[in-house]
């Protein structure tokens, strides 16, 4: 027992003396907050005025809706933000100009295509009746990437057909103002007080998700690179003749393991101390428990496996190659993280929560719920991803114990499913 603490002391002290632990208490911090700065600076820059053209099928709206897009101007200046063209389909009815519209529409997107214009809207009678087997309205664009025009067209669009039943069913102004006006809604959080705790209530396990996934990420793969160095110069050789295999690959997972268990509370101790001296301590002692049970284990979980690879490679392109699919696994918990903050309590998510490969990070977002996830689903979550994270240590410690002695060519998989069965 003794040795292997050595071990994972000295695992510890290699990694936080180095420039990149370092590089990575002040960075993972400035990107987490670039990437919420980043898109608010960039809209506030100023936009590129944008071609648009208007065809009305109707014969109706778009005259309106034209003014209404032409009207609209580039924030702190006179200029126009749309440059709006009336494009007028061949036809003396809508039934003709619809039948004459799709070579309209091919002369429309080679000039998209050129760049003689950024979109076009072709205006059909479904804006008016809104039935479901009319075809819809058209917006056609090379960049729909460019939300801001497409919903500002979508709503121009619904301004105008608005005032126009408006003007024909002889509603009065006042009457026609609050029916089309949207009503204001103030959505908050009701364990906040105020937007600014509302608003950080929300994103904090989002934070705190995105921190043990880039922890978990970075220091596990700086083992994989310790062990690959340890193993190209022959040290683990020597280090082999002091400890067993299995010690030697439990104290470095563990001391890399205390790394980023360092990492998250530099990171904890700072946001969640800023937050409660602003007025705003929304993390419970119970949850930030909770939080570190689930990264502990959840980190065991993945650096076993880093520390197999790590140990059946001899060079860092060799480990990267059999990493691919573990991170590809890794980044899939990250695509489910909304439709779980959306229905923490759905049955999809409570699947995906006994997932060994998902929990650490899906849990972090349930516990922050309200209401929290039911204390039985997280004591069997918990235990899942232990016994999870203690038959991989085993696995990865078979697998440890010969290919960390073992140079030349990387073994087959059948020659892995060997090493695992073997005793």
């Amino acid at each position: 027992m003794n040795r292997l603490v050595h071990v994972a002391v000295r695992e510890y002290l290699e990694n936080v003396r180095t420039k990149a632990f370092l590089i990575a208490v002040f960075l993972t911090p400035l990107l987490l907050v670039g990437s919420f700065l980043v898109p608010k600076l960039l809209e506030g820059r100023r936009p590129e005025a944008r071609r648009l053209a208007v065809v009305d099928v109707t014969g109706r709206l778009g005259d309106d809706v034209a003014r209404r897009l032409g009207e609209h101007r580039i924030p702190g200046t006179t200029e126009p933000l749309y440059l709006v063209e009336r494009v007028a389909p061949e036809g003396a009815d809508p039934a003709a100009r619809e039948a004459a519209l799709p070579a309209t529409r091919r002369a429309l997107d080679a000039r998209v295509l050129s760049g003689e214009l950024f979109a076009y809207l072709v205006v059909r009678r479904s804006a008016f009746e809104r039935g479901k087997d009319q075809p819809a309205s058209e917006y056609r664009t090379g960049n729909l990437f460019d939300v801001k025009v497409i919903e500002q067209v979508r709503s121009d669009l619904a301004d105008a057909v608005n005032a126009q039943i408006v003007a024909e069913g002889g509603i009065p102004p006042a009457a026609a103002a609050v029916l089309t006006a949207k009503p204001p809604l103030d959505p908050s959080d009701v364990r906040a007080s105020g937007r600014a705790a509302s608003l950080t209530t929300t994103v904090l396990p989002f934070v705190f998700t995105l921190l043990l996934f880039l922890t978990i990420m970075t220091t596990s793969q700086a083992l994989i690179t310790s062990t690959l160095e340890e193993k190209a110069n022959r040290v683990i050789e020597v280090l082999l003749s002091s400890v067993s295999p299995q010690q030697l690959m439990v104290g470095k997972v563990l001391g890399t393991c205390a790394v980023g268990l360092t990492l998250m509370a530099i990171y904890a101790v700072a946001g969640l101390g800023g937050l409660a001296m602003n007025g705003l301590p929304l993390v419970s002692g119970g949850q930030l428990l909770l939080c570190l049970v689930f990264y502990l284990l959840g980190f065991l979980f993945f650096a076993s496996v880093m520390v197999a690879v790590g140990s059946v490679c001899n060079t860092l392109k060799e480990a990267q190659v059999l990493l691919a699919p573990v991170m590809t696994l890794l980044s899939l918990s990250m695509l489910f993280l909304v439709a779980v903050a959306r229905e923490p309590h759905g049955d999809l998510s409570r699947v995906l929560s006994f997932v060994p490969l998902f929990t650490p990070f899906l849990m972090m977002v349930r516990i922050a719920a309200s209401p929290p996830c039911p204390p039985l689903e997280i004591a069997a979550a918990a235990g899942v991803l232990a016994l999870a994270a203690w038959w991989t240590m085993r696995a990865a410690g078979r697998v440890f114990r010969v290919g960390v002695l073992m140079y030349g060519k990387p073994p087959s998989l059948r020659e892995l499913f060997r090493w695992l069965r073997a005793r």
